[in-house]
């Protein structure tokens, strides 16, 4: 069997990128969840595996995650747009903002992950990238968002 057989080499490119124009609305105080993946734009490859709120990794290597999102401000406040990787904030993924009332702030996050391979011959694995929003005071509506993961 070639490396390729199938599409299951763990080298083999692959992407996702969605948007969600639907508009979400986050409290005050709350960490509240991000919806990704309403609208494909493309998704190619054996790697990546999208749902509404996340994506998942299924085979080791290097990763391009971003996010790129729209917010109205409601409310007066900080918050924070988290990459989450398994749940857990990326520190490399994290931006916060102050979102004034009736006022719209853009927010762009990218960074890389590597998931290494536990033996040579093993190049599955599974993690999961989501996003969220962590309200220090600041409440409003994500109008627009665009996320992609890219296998290098």
């Amino acid at each position: 069997m070639g490396c390729n057989f199938y599409g299951q080499c763990g080298n083999q490119r692959s992407i996702a990128r969605f948007y969600n124009q639907t508009v979400q609305a986050f409290p005050a105080n709350v960490t509240t969840p991000i919806a990704i993946n309403a609208n494909q734009v493309v998704l190619d490859g054996k790697a990546i595996v999208p749902s509404l709120n996340s994506y998942r990794i299924d085979k080791t290597g290097l990763y391009r995650v971003s996010l790129d999102a729209t917010i109205l401000g409601t409310t007066a406040g900080n918050v924070s747009i988290e990459m989450l990787l398994d749940g857990t904030a990326n520190p490399c993924a994290t931006k916060t903002v102050t979102l004034v009332a009736e006022a719209y702030t853009t927010v762009h996050i990218e960074t890389d992950i590597q998931f290494d391979q536990v033996c040579r011959c093993q190049n599955n694995t599974s993690h999961q990238v989501s996003f969220a929003i962590v309200s220090n005071g600041g409440a409003g509506n994500v109008v627009n968002v665009c996320s992609s993961v890219s296998k290098r």
